[in-house]
């Protein structure tokens, strides 16, 4: 089989690798080419594979946690001869476990959660229990960037306890978890405000159904502090909810625009690798005991969110089908375009929505 790998060195010790190219993630160069490996062993029968399916990989999508395993991982085993990347993909059932229930040769399946730091590898065997089937008018590119952020904003939203017409800011507007999120919100019929750093966003966003996009300054330390941000907060009394992938770099700077009684989300950190990089970084704005004086004076909720359940992949999927919910695809990639897509996904200033590398029908 081909399989989308990082490539350790010397390349000589790999039985194939072709197109392998190097790319340079925070400073650190990682190669990355196709690899030829054996296919996994898989016997319906046996205890360790009867409740799992062996699946053919269609496509799969890095996301910004892997970036800090692939990072980690090159530090550490670069010396050998490659590793997998990537946790989402959608793939084909090519074989099941004797016990499995509801998934049959010829499905197409997505994770429930994350059964995998490796879905770059061609063919994976996962327990039938992480795994459920996507209809048919999910496309593969859809379904190979939909399990982590869209499982993600739907328990978010669910915890955030939405009702119709709250006054909502999305922070790193850019960022997939963002994406999602603000696609779901339409349901809401919430007023949506979002923030980046990059200019130039305003049209897209709008399209998407955001009131307001609001450019911050990477220096600014309390979102109170901007002149557009202070006047939304003040005409609207504070923001009911905010919706926030990192919350090591913007909790003590949005803390004291939520209206008394509101729900702050967050469902990950920014600073996710600082032993690799070497890079210093000081969280922004209130310190922790000033967050805690607001919070607790203010009845406000601080949740915090590690993917969701079931029945959220669920809505969502139902949503895309239904049409009520979009997903961003920035682009897609294949072939021998393996060092393309790693650098498009964690390089491109640019980008906007999911990258995805989707192997050939013949490959």
């Amino acid at each position: 089989m081909i399989s989308v790998a990082i490539c350790g060195r010397p390349l000589t010790d790999l039985g194939y690798c072709d197109a392998a190219v190097t790319v340079t993630i925070e400073g650190i160069p990682v190669t990355v080419g196709l690899i030829g490996t054996t296919d996994p062993a898989f016997d319906p029968a046996a205890p360790d594979d009867r409740h799992c399916v062996l699946i053919r990989v269609r496509a799969f999508s890095c996301n910004y946690r892997d970036k800090g395993i692939l990072l980690g991982l090159w530090r550490e085993y670069r010396e050998r001869s490659y590793f997998f990347i990537g946790s989402e993909f959608v793939g084909e059932v090519v074989e099941t476990g004797s016990e499995v229930k509801t998934l049959q040769k010829g499905d197409r399946v997505i994770a429930t959660r994350i059964p995998t730091n490796h879905a770059s590898q061609r063919y994976l065997v996962l327990p039938e229990a992480m795994l459920t089937k996507v209809p048919p008018q999910v496309p593969d590119e859809v379904a190979a960037a939909f399990t982590i952020n869209a499982q993600t904003a739907y328990s978010m939203l669910r915890k955030a306890g939405l009702r119709q017409g709250a006054n909502v800011l999305v922070t790193s507007a850019r960022s997939n978890a963002s994406l999602f999120a603000i696609n779901a919100l339409q349901k809401w019929e919430a007023n949506v405000y979002a923030t980046t750093t990059a200019p130039g966003y305003e049209d897209r966003f709008r399209r998407m159904g955001v009131k307001e996009l609001v450019q911050i300054d990477v220096a600014c330390e309390r979102f109170l502090d901007h002149e557009r941000i202070a006047g939304i907060v003040s005409g609207t009394g504070g923001f009911d909810c905010v919706l926030d992938p990192y919350s090591d770099l913007h909790l003590g700077r949005v803390i004291e625009t939520l209206a008394p009684y509101g729900r702050y989300v967050t469902c990950g950190f920014y600073d996710q690798y600082p032993a690799i990089t070497g890079k210093a970084f000081q969280p922004p704005g209130a310190d922790l005991s000033e967050i805690l004086q607001i919070a607790i004076t203010q009845n406000i909720q601080i949740t915090g969110n590690n993917l969701g359940e079931a029945e959220d992949l669920t809505a969502a999927i139902a949503d895309y089908v239904s049409g009520s919910l979009r997903v961003v695809i920035d682009s897609v990639f294949t072939a021998q375009h393996a060092g393309a897509f790693l650098d498009r996904t964690y390089n491109a200033r640019d980008r906007f929505g999911k990258v995805v590398y989707q192997y050939p029908e013949a490959g």
